[in-house]
């Protein structure tokens, strides 16, 4: 039932600590996690239905289950959180030990899992990857190329394990249980800055980005937009034919179109009472706008078909080929009113 929840285990492992619905709940907001409190006392009521009576007991008192007895032990390990919790409850016996004491090798691993929770960006870029199943090594990979800090496969598993299961996790799923996803291509702009705040730009006229949540992005494109090149391009023909069948959509998009408007944010700074900012929706003729673009989109979609390359040819000649075409985008242009022949008798007309 709730399988789609990707930090389960960390509820279950903060349950079995002896914490409270509503603590947990303030716990996982803190994390960058969202579950709603009900949510979390029917999981409460479904481990105390499978567990024992002695960790039942221990349950309905709100204590912290001792792992150190068998029964106890068996049962955290079967709920696939018993390293979890005991990384927990030694954390600050192990901070506090003598140099040169040894830690048990799994503390390390969940001190980086620690790390990756600290930052959201470093979060929201592991769950993405992770949410579109790329591989470990590459996920270490690109951490260590974007923030210098190698982070082992067993770290990235218990991530996986405790925080971030998404066997079962909708795209859907993942952005209402991720609170970081909610501020959009923001997050992936906060990748590629590697400093920016997440929540720094609120007004939607401050960001002039991509619109395209971004759970939903390519792998690739992600990789990309943070500066990792290890990609590797499409083919010739691919891309074209995503050329051809994006000018199509977009040109059935424009047919459909039955109005058509514009923001435009002006920013008026230092006046007598301060900075002042207003929005001012431009209505523009659908029928003229809308001849405009399919114009557009119906070039870009014969230019695309044109160069498409034909079977059996080479990048090299595909290349050649494509220099004899124009992909230009038409400009808008200001020019002097007596250079557009009869433009001031027209005016006179208008003004009769």
């Amino acid at each position: 039932m709730y399988a789609s929840i990707p930090f389960l285990r960390f509820i279950i492992t903060l349950l079995m600590r002896g914490k409270k619905p509503d603590f947990i709940y303030k716990k996982l907001k803190e994390f960058g996690f969202h579950a709603t409190i009900p949510e979390i006392q029917s999981i409460y009521m479904d481990v105390k239905s499978s567990a024992p009576p002695s960790i039942v007991t221990i349950l309905e008192a709100y204590e912290p289950i001792d792992i150190s007895k068998k029964n106890n032990k068996e049962f955290c390990k079967h709920l696939g959180i018993l390293e979890y919790i005991d990384y927990i409850q030694d954390r600050q016996k192990n901070t506090n030990n003598k140099k040169g004491s040894r830690r048990k090798e799994y503390y390390k691993w969940f001190d980086d899992v620690q790390w990756i929770i600290k930052y959201p960006d470093i979060m929201s870029l592991v769950a993405i990857f992770m949410f579109n199943n790329e591989s470990l090594d590459e996920i270490s990979t690109i951490i260590n190329f974007k923030y210098r800090k190698k982070i082992s496969l067993e770290a990235l598993q218990r991530f996986s394990n405790i925080f971030w299961d998404t066997k079962y996790c909708t795209a859907k799923d993942a952005i209402v249980r991720c609170l970081h996803f909610k501020d959009n291509s923001l997050i992936v702009k906060t990748l590629a800055t590697g400093e920016q705040n997440l929540t720094l730009l609120k007004n939607v006229h401050e960001d002039n980005g991509c619109d395209t949540n971004v759970i939903f992005h390519p792998i690739e494109y992600i990789k990309w937009k943070i500066g990792y090149r290890k990609i590797t391009p499409p083919k010739p023909q691919d891309f074209i034919e995503k050329v051809q069948s994006d000018s199509y959509y977009k040109y059935y998009e424009t047919m459909n179109m039955n109005s058509f408007r514009e923001s435009v944010f002006e920013e008026s700074l230092g006046g007598e009472f301060g900075d002042i900012n207003t929005t001012k929706i431009n209505y523009k003729n659908t029928e003229e706008q809308k001849a405009k673009l399919a114009k557009h989109w119906f070039d870009m979609y014969v230019k695309a078909y044109n160069a498409l390359p034909d079977e059996g040819e080479s990048d090299k000649e595909f290349f050649d080929k494509l220099d004899q075409y124009s992909l230009e985008f038409e400009e808008e242009k200001i020019v002097k009113a007596d250079e557009v022949e009869g433009l001031m008798d027209d005016i006179r007309e208008d003004l009769q």
